[in-house]
């Protein structure tokens, strides 16, 4: 499943942004859905939010990646 960012999250700042997707982690965490804008990004979002929230985002799911790899590979091992 992908979607349900709230875009308008996107222009109340950077903070918002990074407050929104901590939010959203654990649902991240349990597989199966990546977070992305729904629908198209408001004229009122600066092109520097949008930036953060996909550095971000890319951040997050790189961690969440590398966690979910090292605790299988151990998790095959035995």
């Amino acid at each position: 499943m992908t979607g349900g960012f709230d875009k308008r999250i996107l222009a109340a700042g950077k903070k918002e942004i990074e407050r929104e997707l901590e939010r959203i982690r654990p649902v991240v965490e349990e597989g199966g859905y990546i977070p992305t804008i729904d629908h198209g990004t408001p004229p009122d979002v600066y092109f520097a939010n949008v930036c953060h929230y996909v550095q971000c985002s890319k951040k997050m799911l790189r961690h969440i990646i590398r966690k979910m790899f090292h605790e299988n590979l151990h998790s095959n091992r035995y």
